[in-house]
Formats: structure tokens, sequence, C-alpha cells
């Protein structure tokens, strides 16, 4: 989502600019390749590229193409033989062992249309959402749909009105990409003629909610932005730290009580408890570890998170062993990090691996470890 986000913004320069830019899509890919299907790169008619199609081996020859799709204003799909470093029909010298489809779609200086209407809308989401393109790998001479629809789970959230029927026929596809929470390549008859479709699984951006004002946030707000996540800082009052804060970062002030009521929660949220300030995070936690929050670390030492589990518990609150084991106590994975910089390293790291479901095999045993 981080790609279709920056795109979106590039579309915005190039609307202000009145200038016509074209969208590459990797649709197929036959065997390995740089970057996996649903790979993006707007191209702009001055020649700016935002976005990525390869490891930088196929942009310059795309670009020259979508030079020619933006003087055309038709949808053309193209395609790179990779399976053989001799192979030098495309002029390139390439070793990824792969044969790559994309899909080039031109957008006006207007930017009506369904693709700019699509990209814009999921930029927006903040649930999981599928993104169908529609393409034919048989007939190349054909009407290439291009980007077609975009849907949540069971909820049609825009489609192209000149395909309307072809929704129908992509219903099952778009069902098993939601259940098998992988995109999905299919192909489908559509007026006699088979028609092939990208079936994109997009999850939102990664939230991460950084309770804590001190001069150590900063690191960890670094790296979200600069891996295209959400970051907000959040505590009981500003400090000197955080008055300065950029545009892209928003702060919330609220008491622990009050803190649910200002964040929307989704399947990519994450907290980070360091506050320094033991009653604070004690107070948040409590609030937040009833909910179905995918990640929750807290800084400090084990001893800090035994310390406030049984405090719970003297106060009759029951925790889990399923709420526990969400709670990332100490904090990060074990890289041996010790400066502000590194700690928020092991932290984004951490998030990743769970969220990517990657997560070290430690995490299985960390509630005998919390209780040990």
């Amino acid at each position: 989502m981080k790609e279709i986000r920056a795109i979106v913004k590039a579309l915005d320069k190039a609307k202000r600019e009145n200038i016509k830019a074209a969208l590459a899509t990797v649709v197929h890919i036959e065997g390995s390749a740089y970057r996996k299907h649903g790979a993006r790169m707007l191209i702009t008619e001055k020649g700016e590229l935002t976005g990525a199609i390869s490891g930088g081996c196929l942009e310059e020859d795309v670009l020259r193409k979508a030079m020619h799709v933006m003087f055309k204003q038709e949808n053309r799909l193209i395609t790179y033989e990779t399976t053989d470093e001799a192979d030098v029909s495309f002029g390139l010298r390439l070793g990824c062992n792969g044969i790559i489809h994309i899909l080039i779609e031109p957008i006006a200086e207007n930017q009506e249309g369904t693709l700019p209407k699509i990209l814009r809308l999921a930029a927006q989401q903040i649930e999981t959402v599928t993104l169908a393109v529609v393409f034919s790998l048989e007939n190349r001479r054909q009407t290439q749909v291009g980007t077609y629809l975009l849907s949540t789970i069971g909820n049609l959230i825009y489609r192209n009105d000149d395909f309307p029927l072809l929704s129908n026929l992509l219903k099952t596809n778009i069902e098993k990409t939601i259940d098998e929470k992988q995109s999905v390549f299919t192909q489908f008859f559509w007026k006699g003629k088979r028609m092939n479709t990208l079936i994109q699984y997009l999850e939102p951006v990664i939230s991460v909610n950084i309770i804590g004002t001190g001069y150590d946030v900063f690191p960890l707000i670094n790296i979200c932005q600069l891996l295209g996540w959400e970051a907000k800082i959040i505590g009981e009052r500003p400090s000197s730290a955080t008055k300065n804060l950029q545009n892209s970062c928003r702060m919330i002030i609220a008491q622990p009580t009050q803190l649910l009521d200002k964040i929307v929660l989704h399947n990519r949220t994450a907290f980070i408890l360091m506050s320094h300030n033991y009653q604070y995070d004690k107070n948040v936690l409590k609030n937040i570890i009833q909910k179905d929050i995918p990640y929750i670390g807290m800084l400090g030492p084990k001893s800090k998170f035994k310390r406030i589990i049984k405090e719970y518990e003297e106060e009759g609150i029951t925790i889990s062993e399923e709420q526990i084991v969400r709670v990332h106590s100490p904090i990060g994975l074990d890289i041996g990090a010790e400066t502000a910089e590194e700690i928020a390293l092991c932290i984004a790291a951490e998030i990743m691996s769970v969220f990517a479901q990657k997560a070290p095999i430690f995490l299985k045993n960390k509630i005998a470890r919390i209780h040990a």
C-alpha cells in the first residue's frame, strides 16, 4: 500500500502541472523476478518515475514504452523474457530467470476515469481490499481492460462500468483471495475471449501508535516514515521533544481511558509503550490488552511486564495467556541494540516480522518465559 500512496502523491503533482502520466503494473510472472506481481510504477511525460517494477533493469525501457502509451491513450501489455542472460532481444541483459508481463495504462491530464479513482480510493482504505487488473495474455490486440475493480470483504468499492458484467465472473476468485490472504492469478472467458486477471490482496498500511513523548521516539518515527507506515505519538501532555513534530506525524494528548476513543483500530495496528512512566504505561496497557490488537510492545525489562501482570491480578483484572502472548516484552528483536536508533530498528523489525507472520520461533515460548 505504501507504493500506491506514493503514486497517488505523484498523481496529485502531475495534475497540478497538467501533464500526462501512465501506470505500469506487473500483472503476471512466470518463473522468478525481482518484484512480485502487483508492483507498480508511475511514469510522467517528463520522465519522472515513482515506484518500481524491477531492480532497475526494466525501468528505462518501460519508460520509453509508456511515452507511446500516453500518446496513443491505449492500454498496452508488454512482456520481458529474463530467463537467459545472453538474450538481448529487448536490448537488456537480465538474470532474474523469469518472464515478466507488465500492463501499461495511460492517465490523462484531468485524471478522470477508473484508474485514478481506484488508486485514490485504495490509498484511503484502513481495511484489507482486493484490486483486480484484467488483461489478456492470449490476444494482445484485443481490449486490455486494465485496473478494473476495488473491493473489500463482500463489498464493491468501485469498478469500471464499461465492463459491468466482469465483477460477477470474478466474484469467486475475489472471495478466494480474501480467504487465503494472498493474491490470485486466474483466467475466465468473456464474450468468447480468454481473459486473465490479477486479483491483488492489499492490506492497510501498518499504523504504529507510540506511547511516549521523549527524545527516543524520534528514531522510531523516522523508521516508520521511511517504511511508509503511519506513526502517531500519544502522551498525557506534549514535551519539549515533541513541540516541533513534522506534519506527517500526529500527536494525540489523551488519558489512558480516553485513548481508544481517538484511534481507529484495524488488523495492522501496533502499540509501542515507551513513555518511561510506569503508571501511564500500565494504565494504557490495561485498556488496549483487552482489544484484538496484533502487536503490543513494551520498552523495559521483562521484570517490568511481570510486575504489571501481577498488579493486575491483585486488582482482580484477569489477563488471559492469549492476551499475554501478544505483548512483546522486552520489546524488539534481540540484535544487541543499545542506542535509541538501534532500539528503534529492532522494534520495527519485530513489528514487520509479526505482521508478515515471520516472527522468530522464540515467540512460541513467550508464555513460558513470562511466567518463568
